[in-house]
C-alpha cells in the first residue's frame, strides 16, 4: 500500500542547474506525507543496550542471512559459522549507545507496508526490539554504506531534492543521517516546507522525543543545516546540532531490503574494508594508499570515509564510536587507548581489543592480517575458522581451506599452528610472569579440547568502553525556589522596584499610593519555564514602610514615575508619600525570590570487571560482582537470564544455574545529585568440561563443536548404577526382531552424533518397539529428567572413548545364564538386515551387526544445548 502525500507544488519548486554549477531548491508549498510520529512512530524513546535483554543473535542471523550463517545449513538450531558470529558481535557493540537508527528504519518499513497494530500502539518486548535491532544492524551492508557513501559527497540542494522527490510520491522511505564531532543520528523525514525567512524546514520523526514534532532547518544561503537533538524546544537551543555538506546523508529502505549478506560464500564478496570502532581516545589513525586520516585531525583521505555510530550522541562520556569505510582490502590501523575493533574485509572479519597500549599497529593487505606487538588481541575469523592470539609479530593468513598462524612472545617462544575443518578453533595466550605485554610462555587451547567457543556472538567489551549515559539529556528541567527576608536601615521614601529576569517574562504593572500609613503593594513573582541546562533568575524586591499618625501634620506628596528597561517589555509605577512629622524608625522587609533550574545530570555506574572473568566451569565457586559508580543512589543487582545464573539484589552473589551466557544488570537510582536513574550489563560462560557432573547427575561426555561433536549440545551419560543394579542391563533391542524399524537415511537406521535421540524416538513409536533397549533408556529419570535416550553408534563410540571418565563399564551376565558381554546396544538399526542392529564391544573396541533378538547392555544418556 502507498500511503499517498498531501502536496500543493509549484512546477518550479526543483530546478537542476544543467551546467552542473548549482542545484536549486524552491518550496512554495508544504510538502508531506500522511506519517505522523504520534501515530506511526514508538511510544517509547531510543534505548541503550543494556535496557533490554535482547541481543542480535542467531535467530536474527538466519532471518537475514539464511542457512549460511549456520554451521552445516542448519537454520533449525543455528550455531552462527565463526565469521556471522564476528558480524553480530559487531552489530552488538555498534547498539551499546542506542537504536536510533534500527527505530526509524523499522517505523518508515511498518508504515510503508500498513503493517498492524500501528507502530505508537508497539510496546518494548521482545519481538519488538529484536525487529529494531535487525533494522538497526542494516547500516553496515555493504550496499547500504556504498548509498552512504555517495549522498555524503552531495550538496545540501540535492539531498532536498531527493526527499521532496520522495514526499512528491508519497513515500517516506529514505532516513536521515545527522553527524557532529560528538555522534550520529538517525531521523525520518516526513515533510518539507518554507519558512518565511526562506529557511527551508524539513520535519522528521525523531526516536529520541517520541511523538514529538521536530525538525531539520536548511539555510542555503549560508550551506548550514540546523537540529535540536536535546533541546526540549527546539525552536531555541543553544546546543542544537549545525553542520553543512559532508555531515548529513541518505540511506533508502529499498537498498537496505536488497542489499547481500557480508560473510557468505555465495554472495560476492565485499571489496571493500569497513572499520566499526568503539573507542576510549579519537586519536587513533587508519592509512590507504592515499594518506593517514584520523579525526582527532579533522582531516579527509581520499578513499577513507568516517562517521559517527548513527545510534546515540556521546556528549561527555569519553566513549567514541565511528562506522569507517575504506576503498579497497589494504589498510594500517594504529588503535588509541581502550579500543575494541571490528574490521570486514573481503575473506574475513577481524576484532581488535587493546587495552590502553598506543604503540600497537594492525595491518591488512588482502588475504594476511599482522599485528607488530603484544598490545592487542587479535581475532580472525574466516567462514568458520577462527583464531585469537595475543602476541608478538602475530600474522594470520587466510586461505579457502584453513588460517595459518604464525606468533611469537616476548620471551622468544615461536609458534606457527594451523586451523582447520579438524582443529577450527584456536586460542594462544600468555601466560605467566609479564603475560599482559606478552612476556609470558604461550598457552593454546584448541577446540578439540572442547573447552573452546569463539563463536560467541554476545559484545564482551572492557569496562572502560561500557554504556555512559550522555550529559545531553531530554529531561524536563526541575525548579527550586529560594526566599531570603533582610533588614535594612530605614527610609523616608517607599520605592517598589521590579528587577527583570534574564529570559523572556510577563508584563508587570504596579502602582502603590501612601498617605499617613505608607503600604507597598508587591508584584507577583515571575516564573520562566526554560529549556535545560538554561539557569533563569526573577528577583521582586518590596519595601514597606509605616511611619505613626500626628495631630499636627503638613504633607507634601511627591510622585515618581520611571520605568526599568527589562529584557522584555516590562512598567513599573512608583507613588510616594514623605511625612515631615516625627520619624519612627521604621523596620523594612526586603524578600527575594528566585528561580534556577537544577543541572540535568546522570550518573555513571559499571561492573568492575576485576570482580568476574569471561567464563566459568559450572563446578568453580561462582563469583561476588563489585560495582563502581558516581552517585550515592541505591545499587540493584538483578539477573538479565535466570535460567543460566542468578544474583542477590544488594550483595551481588552470582549463583550459576545451567551452563550459558549469564547477564548481570547493575543499577544505580536517582539521588540529590544525579537526575537520572542508569544501568550497565555485563555477561560471561557457564561451561561443563568433559568428567564433570552434568544436570541429570550423570557423567558429561561430550562438549559443544569439540572434536568429533560438531553439535552445539553437552552429553550426558548416565552413570554405572542407574537402574539400581551393580551392572547395565542387558536386553534385547527391539520387541519384534525380523523386520525394519525404519529405512536408509531416516531414524532409527542413522548414526551420527546428535542422531540417538531421533533414533529413540522412532523405536518407540506407537506400535514399534513396546519393549526392549529403546524403552528401557527411555524410562530413566535421573535427575528428575524424562530426556534420556539410547545412544547413537557415533555416541556411543564416544563414550567407549571417554569409558574410563564415565565408569562403571564391567563384565555382564545375563540372569539365569552363563553368558556374559561387554557389548552394548546403540540405537542405530543396521540397513543391511532387517534382524540386525548396531552395537559397540567395549572389551574389543569393535563395531558389532547383532541380531535384535539378543541381549546386550543398555546405558542411557541424554544431551542439552547451552542457554543463550
Amino acid at each position: 500500500m502507498t500511503h499517498k502525500a498531501r502536496w500543493i507544488l509549484a512546477a518550479t519548486m526543483l530546478l537542476a542547474a544543467c551546467s552542473g554549477g548549482t542545484t536549486e531548491v524552491k518550496i512554495v508549498s508544504p510538502i508531506e506525507a500522511l506519517l505522523r510520529p504520534s501515530q506511526h512512530g514508538y511510544a517509547f524513546a531510543n534505548f541503550p543496550s543494556s535496557a533490554t535483554p535482547e541481543e542480535f543473535d542467531a535467530k536474527d542471523l538466519v532471518s537475514m542471512f539464511g542457512a549460511e550463517a549456520c554451521v552445516d545449513g542448519n537454520v533449525d538450531n543455528c550455531k552462527p559459522i565463526a565469521e556471522a558470529a564476528a558480524w553480530a558481535r559487531m552489530v552488538n557493540q555498534a547498539r551499546i549507545s542506542g537504536h536510533c537508527e534500527g527505530m526509524v528504519v523499522e517505523a518508515t518499513k511498518r508504515f510503508v507496508n500498513n503493517e498492524r497494530p500501528p507502530t505508537i500502539e508497539l510496546s518494548k518486548d521482545g519481538e519488538t526490539v529484536s525487529e529494531i535491532i535487525r533494522a538497526f544492524s542494516t547500516q553496515f551492508l555493504p550496499e547500504v554504506v556504498d548509498e552512504r557513501d555517495a549522498w555524503a559527497k552531495k550538496n545540501l540542494p540535492e539531498v532536498i531534492n531527493e526527499v521532496a522527490r520522495e514526499l512528491e510520491a508519497g513515500n517516506t522511505s529514505l532516513t536521515l543521517g545527522l553527524y557532529t564531532e560528538n555522534g550520529g543520528h538517525a531521523v525520518l523525514p516526513y515533510a518539507l516546507s518554507t519558512r518565511e525567512s526562506g529557511v527551508i524546514r524539513m520535519n522528521v520523526y525523531d526516536s529520541n522525543w517520541p511523538g514529538k514534532e521536530r525538525f531539520v532547518d536548511f539555510d542555503l544561503a549560508s550551506n548550514e543545516w540546523t537540529f535540536s537533538f536535546s533541546g526540549s524546544d527546539p525552536e531555541n537551543d543553544a546546543k542544537a546540532w549545525t553542520g553543512g555538506a559532508g555531515d548529513i546523508d541518505l540511506n533508502s529502505l529499498a537498498t537496505r531490503e536488497q542489499s547481500t549478506c557480508p560473510f557468505c560464500k555465495t554472495a560476492t564478496k565485499v571489496k571493500n574494508s569497513l572499520l566499526v570502532l568503539r573507542s576510549t581516545d579519537n586519536a587513533w589513525t587508519l592509512q590507504n594508499e592515499n594518506g593517514t586520516y584520523s579525526p582527532a585531525l579533522n582531516n579527509a583521505v581520499e578513499g577513507i570515509v568516517s562517521r559517527p555510530i548513527r545510534s546515540a550522541a556521546n556528549y561527555g562520556t569519553g566513549i567514541f564510536e565511528y562506522v569507517v569505510s575504506v576503498e579497497g582490502t589494504a589498510l594500517t590501523f594504529k588503535p588509541r587507548g581502550v579500543a575494541s575493533a571490528f574490521i570486514v574485509g573481503e575473506t574475513a572479519i577481524t576484532q581488535v581489543e587493546t587495552l590502553g597500549q598506543n604503540d600497537t599497529e594492525i595491518v591488512i593487505a588482502g588475504d594476511v592480517i599482522s599485528a607488530t606487538d603484544a598490545g592487542a588481541t587479535l581475532t580472525v575469523a574466516s567462514n568458520n575458522f577462527v583464531a585469537q592470539v595475543t602476541g608478538n609479530n602475530t600474522v594470520i593468513e587466510v586461505n579457502e581451506t584453513n588460517l595459518q598462524l604464525s606468533t611469537e612472545s616476548a620471551s622468544g617462544q615461536v609458534l606457527n599452528l594451523t586451523v582447520n575443518e579438524e582443529v577450527s578453533q584456536i586460542r594462544v595466550v600468555a601466560v605467566g610472569a609479564n603475560a599482559g605485554s606478552g612476556g609470558g610462555e604461550f598457552q593454546v587451547v584448541t577446540s578439540a579440547d572442547g573447552q573452546l567457543d569463539l563463536n560467541k556472538v554476545s559484545a564482551v567489551i572492557p569496562a572502560e568502553l561500557a554504556y555512559v549515559e550522555p550529559v545531553e539529556s531530554f529531561a524536563t528541567p526541575t525548579t527550586t525556589t529560594t526566599t531570603t527576608t533582610l533588614t535594612v536601615p530605614p527610609s523616608t521614601t517607599t520605592t517598589t522596584s521590579t528587577v527583570p529576569p534574564t529570559t523572556t517574562t510577563s508584563s508587570t504593572s504596579s502602582t502603590t499610593t501612601t498617605t499617613t500609613t505608607t503600604t507597598s503593594t508587591v508584584p507577583p513573582t515571575t516564573t520562566s519555564t526554560v529549556p535545560p541546562t538554561t539557569t533563569t533568575s526573577s528577583t521582586t524586591t518590596t519595601t514597606t514602610s509605616t511611619v505613626p499618625p500626628t495631630t499636627t501634620t503638613s504633607s507634601t506628596t511627591t510622585t515618581t514615575t520611571s520605568t526599568v528597561p527589562p529584557t522584555t517589555t516590562t512598567s513599573s509605577t512608583t507613588t510616594t508619600t514623605t511625612t515631615t512629622t516625627s520619624t519612627v524608625p521604621p523596620t523594612t522587609t526586603t524578600s527575594s525570590t528566585t528561580t534556577t533550574t537544577a543541572p540535568v545530570q546522570s550518573q555513571t555506574i559499571s561492573i568492575d570487571a576485576g570482580s568476574y572473568v569471561s567464563s566459568y566451569r559450572m563446578t568453580a565457586t561462582p563469583p561476588t560482582v563489585t560495582s563502581t559508580a558516581l552517585g550515592s543512589g541505591a545499587k540493584t543487582y538483578a539477573s538479565a537470564s535466570p535460567s543460566v545464573c542468578s544474583i542477590g539484589s544488594s550483595t551481588g552473589a552470582v549463583t550459576f544455574v545451567a551452563a550459558g551466557t549469564c547477564r548481570l544488570n547493575v543499577n544505580i537510582a536517582a539521588d540529590a545529585s544525579y537526575a537520572f536513574a542508569t544501568s550497565a550489563q555485563i555477561s560471561f560462560s557457564l561451561v561443563y568440561q568433559i568428567g564433570d557432573t552434568g544436570p541429570g547427575g550423570g557423567k558429561i561426555f561430550m562438549t559443544p563443536s569439540a572434536g568429533a561433536n560438531t553439535t552445539n549440545s553437552y552429553f550426558e551419560s548416565a552413570l554405572s548404577g542407574w537402574n539400581g543394579a551393580g551392572t547395565d542391563t542387558l536386553v534385547t533391542w527391539c520387541s519384534f526382531s525380523n523386520q525394519y524399524v525404519g529405512s536408509a537415511g531416516v531414524a532409527p537406521q542413522l548414526t551420527s552424533i546428535g542422531s540417538g535421540r531421533a533414533n529413540t524416538n522412532a523405536m518407540v513409536a506407537a506400535g514399534k518397539c513396546t519393549s526392549g533397549a529403546a524403552s528401557t533408556a527411555r524410562s530413566y529419570a535421573g535427575g528428575g529428567l524424562s530426556d534420556w535416550y539410547l545412544p547413537s553408534l557415533g555416541e556411543l563410540q564416544q563414550m567407549y572413548a571417554q569409558r574410563a571418565t564415565i565408569g562403571g563399564f564391567n563384565l555382564m551376565t545375563e540372569v539365569g545364564t552363563s553368558r556374559t558381554t561387554t557389548t552394548y546396544w546403540s540405537s542405530s538399526e543396521d540397513g543391511s538386515q532387517n534382524f540386525y542392529a548396531r552395537s559397540w564391544s567395549f572389551l574389543t573396541n569393535g563395531n558389532d551387526n547383532w541380531s535384535k533378538s539378543l541381549k546386550f547392555g543398555v546405558r542411557p544418556i541424554r544431551s542439552f544445548e547451552p542457554i543463550s
